[in-house]
């Protein structure tokens, strides 16, 4: 197993898919800067001041538009930049074409069966390149922590940093990203297909979120009150990219991360024991 993952860290490293999903990522978070950068140089144009955008904006008690506006899209220094890097709906997507085309590149040219020859099983080539991804998918986050603290300090200013509270709210974020990872390695293992895994990897994180909002939506038509998507991975990290996030959110998000990699690590692990090379 250990010879196994080796050689998959090998593969990684000369693999040209991880470093150009590197630089979507970092493109990805510098267009977000760019185009929160041109909003508020053109408000601030309009006779809008965001002098004060660094102060940290409690949503619940500060219902304004620019409260939330701060609070979620992470503007005003480099410290609401590093929390909020990985919050767009766009960033997944960057981790999800790697996976795609790294854990199923050798199902698609059937360089897979000489692994099975040497004597490993369908389960240790699925964790091996699990952990690979896992390893390339938190990488990536880093890579994201520093692309938004360094340009979010270069643009704006460095921030007030409260090391604790920071911390926590990077670990938990480590921790969806390590859930993201788990759900697209299952479908990469289902499907064996880069062609599907890119789709899913592309079009699952939005058109999931879309369907329960409409699933929400038809329940509250009947006069119900709920709210399911605030337990998909994508609303985990949204929920905690902010400093003033609630406990109840960051736990939520925790827990609920946990659950996902619980269930797709054992879902991929299970599919590719019984699936046919």
């Amino acid at each position: 197993m250990g010879n196994l993952i080796r050689f998959e860290f090998r593969k990684l490293y000369q693999a040209r898919v991880f470093y150009i999903g590197a630089i979507i990522l970092v493109g990805i978070i510098l267009l977000m800067m760019g185009v929160q950068k041109l909003t508020e140089l053109g408000l601030e144009g309009a006779g809008l001041s965001f002098s004060e955008l660094d102060v940290e904006y409690d949503v619940d008690s500060d219902p304004g538009l620019l409260a939330g506006f701060a609070a979620y899209t992470g503007s005003g220094s480099g410290r609401t930049w590093l929390l909020s890097a990985l919050s767009n709906m766009y960033v997944p997507i960057a981790f999800g074409v790697f996976i795609a085309v790294f854990f199923c590149g050798d199902f698609g040219n059937h360089t897979i069966r000489n692994v099975i020859t040497k004597g490993y099983s369908r389960v240790e080539i699925f964790f091996a390149k699990y952990l690979v991804c896992l390893t390339a998918s938190i990488l990536y986050a880093l890579l994201g922590f520093l692309t938004g603290f360094g340009f979010g300090t270069l643009f704006w200013k460095v921030g007030s940093f409260e090391v604790w509270p920071v911390f926590r709210l990077l670990a938990v974020q480590l921790v969806v990203i390590a859930a993201f990872n788990a759900f697209f390695c299952f479908f990469a293992a289902l499907l064996q297909k880069t062609a599907g895994a890119l789709i899913v990897a592309i079009a699952g994180p939005l058109a999931l979120s879309m369907i329960l909002m409409i699933i929400e939506l038809i329940i509250a038509a009947n006069g119900k009150e709920v709210n399911i998507s605030a337990w998909w991975i994508g609303r985990f990290m949204t929920a905690i990219s902010y400093i003033k996030a609630p406990v109840k959110d960051i736990l939520r998000s925790l827990f609920g991360s946990l659950g996902y990699i619980a269930v797709f690590t054992a879902g991929g692990a299970l599919v590719s024991r019984n699936r046919e090379l």
